[in-house]
């Protein structure tokens, strides 16, 4: 039985896509435009909204006269948790004759609800992508694993990874290392830790040698390899000190070909840095184990991007429902009362 690698997000077996329609064509307008483009469209609607309805942008609210308005726009009670959410994240304005009250002014409101609308959109859409994956992933499992039974040689397969360090360079010319500095690299896989010998900083620029190479053993083709970098000083003076790293999953290596590259770092913010790493990897196997629990995993893994998913579409719902009905009756001409009881359901339209 040849070894076949997962089926990529491209995939569409088993695919998740009980998104309402609309909210599918607000995710795919929102990858169509920036941040501010996006910002401006919704508050041009909003302020046409607000504008019909007699209220001023530069209104200054206390809490219950502005959850008041949403209820007024919406024709019903606006959803009490995701107001508290939003005001967390508005700034507070003071009013001398009301000490100890908090107060806030409409434009600002607007401002975070257009930027939690924006935000959620694009939870969405990433959590969609990653439902489609592990769908893929889930159906190519149980393909395997129904194989997989039939043959008893695949449990005694060759699944192993060869990884070899040559050095470390930085691509800065400016970088100026401390002369006697000792750094090593360190590979981490399927929990474990491998690490090369100490390397000496003795030249600018920055450049050290290792040739260390280690045999690995695969447990679990969903295994990533992670290559770190260390410095040893700042590892013993830093308490917050984090290793420059890159993550490589191993489908990338699934030709069974010598991959000898250089592998560019990121920072803890997986920002990348100019710090690279020469190796040599390559992923041999003779056919595909799957390990058991392997599926469990993955449907509970599975269960769980469903439950975000529900959790996101539920607060995206709640979040612009007063606005999608004031927009309604806007487009019907309805300029004297709210939109009574239309669109409530899981089909109702973003902005």
């Amino acid at each position: 039985m040849q070894s076949k690698p997962y089926p990529t997000s491209q995939s569409n077996v088993g695919s998740s896509s009980n998104l309402g329609q609309s909210m599918k064509r607000s995710i795919v307008k929102i990858k169509e435009m920036t941040q501010q483009e996006f910002y401006v469209k919704r508050l041009s609607k909003v302020q046409q909204i607000f504008s019909q309805k007699g209220y001023n942008l530069n209104l200054v609210l206390s809490e219950e006269e502005l959850i008041g308005i949403l209820d007024t726009i919406g024709n019903e009670p606006f959803d009490r948790e995701i107001a508290a959410q939003l005001l967390e994240q508005v700034p507070v304005s003071e009013d001398p004759n009301h000490p100890g009250e908090r107060f806030y002014v409409l434009q600002d409101f607007i401002d975070t609800h257009i930027k939690a609308e924006y935000l959620l959109l694009l939870q969405a859409d990433e959590t969609e992508s990653e439902i489609q994956q592990i769908n893929s992933q889930v159906a190519y499992t149980r393909e395997e694993l129904r194989a997989q039974s039939q043959n008893s040689v695949v449990k005694g397969s060759t699944n192993s990874l060869y990884v070899e360090i040559f050095e470390a360079a930085c691509d800065d010319q400016g970088y100026q290392p401390d002369f006697g500095s000792r750094f090593s690299v360190i590979v981490l896989f399927d929990r474990y830790k491998y690490e090369t010998d100490e390397a000496v900083v003795e030249e600018s620029p920055f450049f050290l040698t290792f040739n260390r190479d280690f045999h690995l053993k695969v447990k679990n083709p969903q295994e990533s390899i992670k290559i770190l970098l260390r410095d040893f000083h700042r590892h013993s003076t830093e308490p917050d000190y984090k290793e420059l790293k890159c993550t490589l999953t191993l489908d990338r290596f699934e030709d069974q070909q010598l991959h000898k590259d250089w592998f560019y770092l990121y920072d803890q913010n997986n920002n990348l840095t100019p710090f690279k790493i020469h190796a040599t990897i390559q992923w041999k196997y003779e056919r595909t184990a799957i390990p058991e629990g392997t599926l469990e995993t993955l449907t509970e893994l599975q269960g769980k991007l469903n439950e975000n998913k529900q959790s996101i579409e539920s607060s995206l719902k709640a979040l612009v429902r007063p606005f999608v009905k004031a927009n309604a009756a806007l487009k019907r001409g309805d300029s004297n009362r709210g939109l009574k009881n239309t669109n409530s359901g899981s089909n109702a339209a973003l902005l």
